[in-house]
């Protein structure tokens, strides 16, 4: 294994006169200086050729490539056929990064296909402000494991795929030939992808490396426009292409819930924005067919709709007639998710009653368990109340009638289980029984920490019987 790897940047340029400097200087200014800066200057109609001109006269490891405006994707292309280094990272050039980008990720190098790290955000945005949608978990950090492995894991976090944010291997990429889709949105999302389906070895670092900028204009802030959704659909499917060549079938029904009904409901959600465009309808029936065609079958047997029921049943909503026959039972998927949500309450002590069961909360999350409890499970037969962080908001009539009510602070001692009954409060009513002395063994919580669906989105879906028991055809 080599003691120092040398690394290189691509970083394409258009029409970022009033960015680019800020941006040259955080690679100028490392700590170690980078071994190679490749420019690429997409057809830029401001001063950003001149002002990546004057860098490159100034400092020897700079290279310029002229071309005519081609878009994001073909500079990055075009930018990786120049390189030298063995690894590499992407710089968009309206963004900037550490000063010690260089120093950290050389000593962090040790022969792996990729290098993750995380990000900061600098707002240049008046009046608005994000969340930092760029960080990595430190459960993630300084393991080395599989591309579909870190794939698995980190995706539930919700962070947003982004190239500028890895050190790449220049011999991996090539012996693969993994290139970005060119002239499109969301070519991100195809490097990606195809990425972590071949790399063996990838790492992450928990340093906020990068710098990025949200502004006004940016392709990240423009807005959701026709060619935007058309793309979309087109990556998407380019995806589903790549997960069916190269995937086995175990992998592809893992990241069929992790990924590709989520990828779907933003496509969806999109198609939602633009139906003003002609022929976004025919686009997005023919998308809608092709994801049945693919993973129909696949989704009939999956193991993990819990979460991803909704998605998959509004989808075959949007599915009509067409040239094609596409069979799929959801009668079948709905009593999958049947079993599944019976398999979550059949746990519960609520049939033994000899039990003193605390249930926390007294909304709708409390009602929706009642509710599904007694329609999959049976009636309740414990000796149950209500626990609510705070009783001084609680009307006298509610505390006279039906099961009492106690704060947090009043919970006897002789309770067997307190029962947390909401997803969306659930860290905060934990903080709140730990407070109160409650032992950790008789806190009971309906959900896992990575679970986005809960019982009340399950009491409606199962309450709307339309969309359940018919076929595509």
């Amino acid at each position: 294994m080599k003691s120092e790897y040398s690394l290189g940047i691509v970083i394409p340029v258009y029409n970022v006169e009033n960015y680019l400097k800020e941006c040259l200087e955080s690679v100028v200014n490392q700590t170690i200086l980078f071994d190679e800066v490749i420019l690429i200057n997409d057809g830029s109609l401001d001063n950003s050729g001149q002002i990546c001109e004057q860098y490159c006269k100034k400092y020897s490891y700079f290279q310029l490539i002229n071309q005519e405006n081609q878009g994001l994707g073909a500079a990055r292309n075009r930018g990786m056929s120049f390189l030298k280094s063995d690894y590499f990272i992407f710089l968009d050039s309206d963004d900037c990064i550490d000063l010690r980008t260089v120093d950290t990720i050389k000593k962090r190098l040790k022969n792996q296909d990729i290098l993750f790290y995380a990000s900061e955000i600098f707002e240049n945005m008046e009046g608005i402000t994000h969340s930092n949608p760029y960080l990595r978990k430190e459960s993630l950090c300084v393991q080395t494991m599989s591309g579909l492995e870190f794939f698995h894991r980190s995706f539930p976090e919700g962070y947003i795929v982004s190239a500028c944010m890895a050190a790449y291997k220049r011999e991996f990429l090539e012996s693969f030939h993994i290139r970005f889709p060119e002239g499109v949105y969301y070519e991100d999302n195809c490097f990606y992808i195809e990425t972590m389906i071949h790399a063996d070895r990838v790492e992450c670092i928990s340093d906020r490396l990068y710098v990025r900028r949200y502004r006004s204009g940016s392709i990240m802030t423009s807005g959701i426009s026709k060619k935007k959704c058309l793309d979309k659909m087109n990556v998407q499917l380019k995806i589903w292409d790549d997960i069916r060549t190269n995937l086995s079938a175990e992998w592809r029904e893992d990241i069929l819930s992790q990924y590709l009904l989520s990828s779907v409901s933003e496509v969806i959600w999109m198609i939602e924005q633009c139906r003003e465009s002609e022929d976004i309808e025919e686009q997005e029936r023919s998308f809608l067919e092709k994801f049945i065609e693919y993973w129909g079958k696949l989704c009939e047997r999956s193991a993990t709709l819990l979460c991803e029921c909704n998605t998959l049943l509004k989808l075959y909503e949007k599915v009509e007639k067409s040239n094609q026959c596409y069979r799929i039972d959801c009668e079948k998927i709905r009593l999958l998710f049947i079993e599944q949500l019976k398999q979550k309450l059949e746990p519960l002590p609520f049939q033994n009653q000899d039990v003193k069961v605390g249930i926390y909360g007294i909304g709708n999350h409390t009602k929706a368990l009642f509710h599904l409890y007694k329609r999959y499970i049976g009636e309740m037969k414990c000796n149950y109340f209500y626990i609510v962080s705070d009783i001084s908001h609680i009307e006298a009539d509610s505390v006279s009638e039906g099961p009492r009510i106690v704060s947090c602070q009043n919970i006897p001692n002789d309770v067997d289980l307190i029962v947390v009954s909401s997803l969306i409060h659930m860290d905060n009513m934990i903080h709140n029984l730990k407070r109160a002395a409650v032992q950790p063994e008789k806190i009971y919580t309906l959900y896992r920490a990575e679970e986005c669906f809960d019982l009340v989105m399950a009491e409606k879906l199962l309450g709307n019987k339309t969309n359940m028991d018919w076929e595509i055809r």
